[in-house]
């Protein structure tokens, strides 16, 4: 059974239309808690600060004012699911799987790509990172 699934959500709303359509019948049908998930890079992070004119603001609130999270969030209630939201600064994949680890997440909503087996290996994915990082369930949906 699934209790707390976490969505990680990147910052392309096109690209989270396939995780959210996915997700959706699951997360309603099982009424799990649902927590959305944004990472930002260190450059990224410090370049919102910076554009805000503010010394430090904590990684969650300003996952809570990314627009992509926002939308997804409204597309989540939209379907009767509600979900917490929260950040942090860091790689990808690296910090999806610590906060799968201390956060009893017990499955993860991915959004994948079709891409070649050379661009993956060269290149790497979070998705495919993240799933060889956590030891829970994951359901990758591909756009």
């Amino acid at each position: 059974m699934m209790h707390h699934a976490l969505l990680p959500v990147e910052n392309d709303v096109d690209r989270m239309e396939s995780v959210v359509a996915c997700a959706v019948p699951i997360l309603e049908a099982l009424d799990t808690s649902v927590t959305l998930y944004h990472v930002f890079s260190e450059n990224r992070y410090s370049t919102l600060l910076d554009g805000m004119e503010v010394g430090s603001l904590d990684p969650d609130t300003l996952a809570k004012r990314n627009e992509t999270v926002q939308e997804v969030a409204t597309r989540l209630r939209d379907h009767g699911v509600s979900a917490d939201i929260h950040g942090s600064v860091g790689d990808p994949a690296a910090e999806i799987a610590s906060y799968v680890e201390s956060s009893d997440v017990d499955h993860v909503f991915l959004g994948g790509r079709r891409r070649s087996s050379t661009h993956k290996a060269l290149f790497g994915s979070v998705s495919q990172q993240t799933l060889m990082s956590v030891d829970v369930p994951c359901t990758i949906a591909i756009e």
